[in-house]
């Protein structure tokens, strides 16, 4: 019945005002029921300020388990968004582009190619690194930038190496979109980019229609005669493609 700061602000008269949970009982166990039923003594101890402390951790524990939570699937879409969205949203644009116009796809060759190329000389200029750490320094300057340099290789190559593996399969897929893409565009031509497009266009049918309305065009018509033609395929073999181009 008496108020204590920072503990019990609310009193009361009985302990059956109490709620279950907010009180705690002791009463004698060796004794008869008789001797219970007609007197005994017993205990009670106000809990509020202990449940309102497990109400507190409580309301923490929820918090942490929300914000572990929380932090799991932004981890878990952002993987799933690099490992599989993004990567089909770059193929479909890639399809969209070839469907347009199937010369884009020699374009997208030429800078995928860029890219491997670019890739061949990091790796290059890593293997120089290594071969230039293993030199052992003279100076405690060297001995720094050396570490510093390996530090530095070491977190690239495990970027590069976690960047491969996980974009490994997806990038088979755009690779051989544009091998696709490629190889229409160099059999059919410019003539055919027309009857491609056309095509690939309409998706109301899987059919191929190559019969579709041409164009007037302005071109050269170059005649060129190699003579002993069957002779220079002897001598060249197979070189002889590039001389005739």
């Amino acid at each position: 019945q008496t108020e204590i700061s920072d503990l019990v602000a609310h009193t009361v008269r009985c302990p059956s005002d109490l709620r279950p949970a907010e009180r705690f009982r002791i009463s004698p166990l060796l004794i008869t029921q008789e001797q219970f039923d007609k007197i005994h003594i017993a205990f009670f101890f106000d809990m509020r300020p202990f449940v309102k402390q497990e109400a507190v951790f409580g309301i923490l524990t929820t918090i942490f388990v929300c914000i572990v939570l929380s932090l799991a699937s932004v981890a878990f879409s952002a993987d799933a968004n690099n490992l599989v969205l993004n990567p089909i949203e770059r193929m479909i644009a890639k399809v969209n582009k070839i469907r347009d116009d199937p010369l884009q796809a020699i374009k997208m060759a030429d800078a995928v190619f860029e890219v491997e190329e670019a890739n061949k000389h990091r790796q290059r200029r890593r293997s120089t690194l290594r071969a230039e750490i293993v030199v052992r320094p003279r100076t405690w300057r060297e001995t720094i930038t050396k570490a510093y340099q390996a530090v530095a290789l070491c977190l690239q190559t495990a970027e590069s190496s976690n960047q491969e593996e996980a974009a490994a399969e997806t990038a088979i897929l755009e690779k051989t979109i544009i091998k696709l893409g490629t190889l229409l565009a160099l059999g059919f031509g410019h003539a055919g980019v027309n009857i491609v497009s056309g095509n690939m266009s309409t998706l109301d049918s899987a059919g191929v229609n190559a019969m579709i309305p041409g164009v007037c065009v302005d071109c050269v018509i170059g005649y060129v005669k190699i003579r002993n033609f069957s002779t220079a395929t002897e001598v060249l073999q197979t070189k002889i493609m590039t001389f005739v181009n």
